[in-house]
């Protein structure tokens, strides 16, 4: 492609993703200047498999938004079945396959019992997820206590 036509492309609306790459481009060589380890493959490495996990919720997340519908529980989510297996592999003895059926199964139920109230009893998806982004947390309106009896 020339860059007589890649001008012509930009100026017809269809390079919306040019802005976006000019920015990689520009994050990966300020961070490379600042550290010469950035592009290495060990590096590389370590962002793909720590981006693994968000990138699959963002997909869950757009096919939500695409529906018209929003969920804001969904990192709540994400962290109670986290938390699930993490119990039952290191606290309570069980192999990492079972954890982890548990916790894609904790996550199941969860988005189950979401989607009852959203269709059965038509309460919006905003507040049913906003609902669950605030009990999934397991917080308590009560004000936690140490053990010598002071406020934590």
């Amino acid at each position: 492609m020339t860059v007589r036509a890649a001008l012509r492309r930009a100026q017809g609306g269809r390079a919306r993703s040019l802005p976006v790459l000019f920015g990689l481009a520009l994050i990966a060589v300020v961070f490379r200047s600042l550290n010469e380890n950035f592009l290495s493959a060990r590096n590389l490495t370590n962002l793909v498999l720590q981006i693994a996990a968000m990138g699959t919720m963002s997909v869950g997340v757009v096919l939500v938004l695409l529906l018209g519908e929003i969920d804001l529980s969904v990192g709540a989510v994400s962290g109670l079945a986290s938390a699930v297996v993490a119990v039952l592999n290191v606290h309570r003895g069980f192999g990492p396959v079972p954890s982890v059926a548990a916790g894609i199964a904790t996550g199941a139920m969860l988005g189950f019992f979401h989607g009852l109230w959203f269709t059965r009893f038509r309460v919006p998806s905003f507040v049913v997820t906003l609902a669950g982004l605030l009990a999934w947390q397991g917080r308590s309106s009560r004000p936690r206590i140490d053990r010598y009896g002071e406020r934590l």
